[in-house]
């Protein structure tokens, strides 16, 4: 045999339906293209997670633009405000505006009256939850606008005179937001 023989012949593989290949043997080929297509399936998972992530951070991101809860604190424990107030509790007021799409507020009220004025203080404690009606509907008939700390002095002072004429026998002096919290989104 010559040696272009022997080397044809180690080329050629029997498969087993007794068929002869000619060409390089090779161990687990289907394996090895069966690992490959696992392995890109993989790579196009990874992909797609990478892409749907990709587009719901622009997706928030373009959507909550301009987006803005504001929180203000206008009063605080050491917050004295001008004058000489003394103030009834806290009444707490939750909402929404009066806009098509309203907007939630949460504002934390006090109503000062002079220091000593006790018919003003029975009044307010008897009249608590006409008052608390009071204010939820009058922050409730406003615009997301009209709540803006630009306008915050005109609403005080409408209110103060709101609240005022349902008293028989005392009178407000001045009204304070120690919390005001309104969802401008």
């Amino acid at each position: 045999m010559s040696d272009t023989n022997l080397m044809n012949d180690m080329d050629d593989v029997a498969e087993a339906g007794g068929k002869k290949k000619k060409g390089r043997l090779s161990l687990g080929g289907s394996m090895a293209g069966g690992i490959i297509k696992i392995l890109a399936f993989i790579a196009g998972i990874i992909g797609a997670i990478l892409f749907i992530v990709v587009v719901s951070v622009i997706t928030y991101n373009v959507m909550d633009k301009g987006a803005q809860t504001q929180a203000l604190q206008d009063a605080s424990e050491i917050y004295h405000p001008p004058g000489n107030h003394e103030y009834a509790d806290v009444i707490k007021v939750r909402g929404r505006t009066s806009d098509r799409v309203g907007r939630t507020f949460m504002i934390d009220v006090r109503l000062g009256y002079r220091p000593g004025d006790e018919k003003t203080i029975a009044e307010l404690a008897r009249r608590t939850p006409q008052l608390q009606d009071l204010l939820r509907q009058f922050f409730s008939s406003q615009k997301v606008e009209n709540l803006t700390p630009e306008r915050e002095d005109a609403l005080k002072a409408e209110l103060r005179n709101q609240v005022n004429n349902i008293l028989s026998q005392g009178q407000v002096t001045d009204v304070i937001f120690t919390e005001k919290i309104i969802d401008f989104s």
